[in-house]
């Protein structure tokens, strides 16, 4: 069965939460939405908010899921991230972390924490 784009981002983010949900993370939000900003997944554990971009390919001939994190999507993240901290009252540590799921058999997840700093 062949999936669509947005179908195999959403697999990727269900792959994610599960992965998340075995670390201990509660989940707050899945594509938590302000205007035309989205984050992912918000999640938080250990006292810290993580905000969470996932990344899935089906494999690796364009480079690896965690290569696809540009500049743009970090300064629209953050944004994000501001908006929700504003809104929820969230007043304690926050991080952005990066999900690179690869699809290929078998199922590979890269989470990587503090990916990047805003």
């Amino acid at each position: 069965m062949v999936l669509s784009k947005k179908e195999l981002g959403v697999w990727g983010e269900n792959q994610v939460v599960s992965f998340l949900k075995k670390k201990g993370a509660t989940i707050l939000h899945r594509n938590w939405t302000f205007k035309h900003l989205e984050i992912d997944i918000i999640s938080e554990w250990n006292n810290t908010l993580h905000i969470i971009e996932v990344k899935t390919r089906l494999d690796t001939c364009l480079g690896m899921p965690n290569d696809w994190l540009n500049k743009k999507q970090q300064t629209n993240l953050i944004n994000a991230a501001d908006k929700y901290i504003e809104e929820s009252l969230w007043a304690g540590e926050t991080q952005f972390d990066l999900a690179a799921v690869l699809s290929e058999k078998p199922l590979k997840i890269q989470f990587i924490e503090n990916a990047f700093i805003a």
